[in-house]
């Protein structure tokens, strides 16, 4: 299999049939979908018509992502809500046929890092193996969003004990956290489950503009050559970020540029 190309957008409802009409008209293959808290006032019927959207216009969803709940909360109350919404996620994202779901390992502030990642596969892994029956594969972000997740030591805790979980690649967030994201692709990319695609201009420190992929400082083709090493068989997912490149006539100008350059890496 070969990677394929996506972005995310439309997980409103009412978005949905307009963002797969542009995923199609543009070439790309899937949609993905991330909540917040968000997720909370979505209903089976709104999931439904989602479902018959991207049927209309042949586009898939590369992954259903729900952020910044704690199911790892030492409140028994905030860690039952937390795993409440991740199998009411897990049914949905079925529904769609997500090939992945995006999660946040939650944390417990004040642990050391070793009693974190016990407590994680302790509390996780039952609800682990059960997105992998559905033929879904999870896949953990790191960095920000309720996550004990930083750097890449915290995985490789995590990885001593569950090698085969999987991690959500965006270089740009390790980039912009002062961290190697070439390092982490080059050393551990047969672990990454789904990749971000968000370009960056960085002036002194900071982000000024997410312009199209290959149009900032991301080196994409040393990306895509560890991907390619590892055999990386996933969506690559844009993610618009930051105005005049998120909406309107700024996405399609974002979505067929970086579409442009991409796909000179691609097969």
């Amino acid at each position: 299999m070969a990677m394929t190309l996506g972005f995310i957008g439309g997980k409103n409802p009412s978005q949905t049939e307009a963002a797969a009409a542009l995923a199609a008209e543009c070439g790309y293959n899937a949609l993905e979908f991330d909540y917040w808290r968000d997720f909370e006032s979505l209903t089976d019927q709104d999931v439904e018509a989602q479902a018959a959207a991207l049927s209309r216009h042949g586009v898939g969803i590369s992954a259903y992502g729900l952020w910044g709940y704690n199911p790892i909360a030492e409140d028994a109350d905030q860690k039952r809500h937390a795993h409440a919404m991740i199998e009411r996620a897990l049914g949905y994202a079925k529904c769609l046929g997500a090939a992945a779901m995006v999660l946040s390992t939650g944390d417990v502030r004040g642990e050391p890092l070793g009693r974190r990642v016990a407590i994680f596969i302790e509390t996780m892994a039952p609800l682990i193996e059960r997105i992998e029956a559905a033929g879904i594969v999870p896949t953990f972000y790191a960095l920000h969003g309720n996550t004990f997740l930083s750097n890449l030591e915290a995985y490789e805790r995590v990885w001593e004990q569950m090698p085969g979980l999987k991690m959500k690649f965006d270089p740009a967030n390790w980039l912009g956290a002062g961290q190697d994201d070439l390092e982490v692709v080059r050393r551990y990319g047969n672990k990454i489950g789904h990749v971000h695609i968000k370009e960056a201009i960085f002036i002194n420190g900071r982000v000024v503009s997410q312009p199209p992929a290959g149009m900032g400082d991301m080196l994409w083709g040393r990306i895509m050559t560890f991907l390619h090493e590892h055999r990386y068989d996933g969506c690559l997912s844009l993610e618009p970020h930051m105005d005049p490149w998120r909406s309107g006539e700024g996405l399609k100008m974002n979505l067929l540029l970086s579409k442009r350059h991409l796909s000179q890496f691609m097969l």
